[in-house]
């Protein structure tokens, strides 16, 4: 039986973004959706170990990635549905970025091992669609010029 060419991988819905509750109560969320990052930063490791090679390892974000709307707007203090100035899209994804470094260090790994990263918009982390902040997004996981594919959401 020949040998698959590629496996590939598809998850959704990871809605990483949002403050970590600060009570100590294991009920509190904070202003999450996502709270299972170190068992996603895990499994995204254990892609990355895989070597090199064939089959090719890709994997596919397909959508709502990271949760924009799960941050306040750093000026205001508000929400904000859509932020079109990349720069602040910018400032967000950072903050998002710092919260949950393993993850994103991780994705770079990844990335790092030949393998491949392909990251649908959804409506959570349209600003994706900005590209800056996709620029942005790329040199935060530490890795350019590698197989990284953005995909527009199709309505």
């Amino acid at each position: 039986m020949d040998k698959p060419a590629r496996q590939v991988f598809v998850i959704s819905d990871l809605h990483v973004g949002g403050v970590y509750p600060d009570s100590g109560d294991p009920e509190d969320r904070g202003f999450r959706i996502s709270t299972q990052v170190p068992q996603l930063t895990a499994f995204v490791t254990a892609l990355a170990d895989k070597p090199p090679g064939e089959p090719a390892i890709e994997l596919v974000i397909n959508g709502d990635f990271i949760d924009f709307l799960a941050e306040g707007d750093a000026a205001s203090g508000g929400w904000q549905p859509f932020v079109p100035d990349p720069e602040a899209a910018s400032l967000k994804l950072e903050a998002i970025v710092d919260r949950d470094r393993e993850l994103f260090a991780a994705l770079g790994q990844l990335l790092s091992r030949g393998h491949r990263l392909t990251i649908t918009l959804g409506n959570h982390d349209i600003e994706l669609a900005l590209p800056p902040v996709r620029k942005r997004l790329m040199e935060l996981i530490g890795v350019e010029g590698s197989e990284v594919g953005f995909k527009p959401v199709e309505v």
